[in-house]
């Protein structure tokens, strides 16, 4: 294992085009899961018809990919302390982007079903490593707010894009062409990662081989930790299954056209993007990062 440095930013500081470099690339990796968490969403109405399910059937189709995320996470840290950020943030990149591949070649519904729960596993992995590498690369007073954009820019951004862009996609071709473009944009993004992004000096540690089972135990029992992963389980329970399932039931019950039915979806996650932008701004100036939390649930109720 390798010792411990600490970073000695003063004698090296980062160069702010590299580091400029790292965090649009990581904005790009989340750009990307999250167009490949969507990008199959307005064919949903045409599965149903399609592959003879029901919609509960096509509600499913939600589940895998954060059931596949949910698990991996824990292990997505691991393999990032041992194997390194832009590994492991590589590597997630290629996974959730050849995800999309799986499902567009796939004429099976439990194919399917295993295709999104293994784009799940992918996401987990660049979660697990863009956001570090962000903050490494950031300023010291911007840290959050590089996660707000990331979240907001990257994730959501994406997110509107494959649920929107792809709705007008796939009346142009076919549902399964335009997951290949989704696959092409993503493995792309990959090797863009792969050549580009670099580890800070003086940071060797975030090459990997530093994987600790005393870290992982002060991690595992941090009240934090287990706060912020409670706060977060409305986030994704309830915002992304309406956001992905809204558009496709307003379109098979209510009789929306295809690109209006995909606006419903589109608002919520185009409120997101300056939402995540101010929850960072607010939490890197607020003076108990526990405020940010709970003023983030008061507006959502």
């Amino acid at each position: 294992m390798k010792t411990h440095t600490a970073p000695n930013l003063a004698e090296n500081p980062p160069k702010k085009r590299t580091g400029g470099t790292v965090i649009r690339i990581s904005t790009l990796l989340a750009f990307s899961y999250g167009l490949q968490m969507y990008a199959i969403v307005p064919a949903y109405p045409t599965l149903t018809t399609e592959l003879g399910l029901s919609y509960s059937q096509v509600g499913l189709m939600v589940s895998p990919w954060f059931l596949g995320y949910s698990i991996a996470h824990v292990p997505a840290g691991f393999a990032a302390a041992a194997w390194g950020l832009k590994h492991v943030a590589v590597w997630g990149g290629l996974i959730t982007a050849v995800s999309s591949g799986l499902i567009a070649m796939s004429g099976s519904y439990g194919f399917m079903l295993t295709s999104r729960f293994i784009g799940g596993i992918g996401m987990s992995l660049v979660v697990a490593s863009i956001f570090p590498l962000g903050n490494y690369w950031s300023k010291p007073e911007n840290g959050k707010l590089v996660a707000g954009i990331l979240n907001g820019l990257g994730l959501t951004g994406g997110s509107a894009v494959g649920l929107y862009v792809w709705t007008i996609l796939m009346e142009a071709m076919d549902w399964r062409s335009s997951l290949w473009i989704a696959t092409g944009i993503g493995i792309v993004i990959a090797l863009a990662a792969a050549a580009l992004i670099e580890i800070p000096k003086n940071m060797d540690e975030l090459e990997g081989d530093e994987f600790s089972w005393a870290n992982t135990k002060k991690v595992l029992t941090s009240k934090t930790m287990w706060g912020i992963g409670i706060v977060s389980v409305a986030a994704y329970g309830a915002f992304f299954t309406v956001s992905q399932l809204g558009p496709g039931f307003a379109e098979t019950e209510h009789g929306f056209s295809s690109s209006h039915a995909s606006l419903l979806g589109l608002v919520m996650l185009l409120v997101g993007i300056p939402g995540s932008i101010l929850g960072g701004i607010f939490a890197d100036r607020a003076k108990k990062f526990r405020s940010t939390l709970w003023v983030d649930q008061k507006v959502r109720i």
